[in-house]
């Protein structure tokens, strides 16, 4: 005969299986449409805001929206690594940015060269902190290299960032 906490047992058993089940559901990739000149955008099906924009300003940036930056609170001069496909290769991106508001906490940084031919035709993108993994965002349709590279004004500076 079954008891009380034999059928909460075996609820905790089903909600543990389900989390563990739905934690390994890989996400569904965000494609990447292009809206203007040099400008693309990646927003998941009924979201608001774009999860990934690449961007052209005085740089070619990246800006990446997640909710692991609200802790972050508006700040600059943020060191973080960028990697793609889950490679164990990563560039370093300094001096990026967040910005936090009530709907949305959001980083941005610079594309470098080597950024660039990191993030072109990615299939994902990572954003790494001490080692720390942040952000795991599977992609479609991501701008080629050549894309990206076309988006920078030849006079430009365009620093050779560290490859780890």
């Amino acid at each position: 005969m079954r008891t009380r906490f034999d059928h909460g047992r075996a609820a905790i058993g089903l909600l543990i299986t389900f989390g563990l089940v739905s934690a390994q559901t890989p996400a569904l990739a965000v494609p990447f449409t292009k809206a203007a000149y040099c400008t693309w955008h990646a927003k998941e099906p009924g979201a608001i805001y774009d999860r990934v924009a690449i961007e052209q300003g005085d740089h070619l940036m990246i800006v990446i929206q997640d909710p692991v930056f609200r802790s972050w609170g508006d700040s600059v001069g943020n060191t973080v690594e960028l990697s793609t496909n889950h490679s164990s290769r990563r560039v370093r991106i300094r001096d990026a940015w967040t910005d936090v508001v009530p709907q949305l906490s959001l980083l941005g940084g610079y594309l470098n060269a080597n950024a660039r031919r990191m993030l072109g035709g990615a299939k994902s993108v990572q954003l790494w902190k001490r080692g720390e993994l942040l952000v795991d965002v599977p992609l479609e349709n991501t701008p080629s290299t050549k894309q990206l590279n076309a988006c920078v004004p030849r006079n430009s500076h365009d620093d050779e960032a560290e490859e780890h």
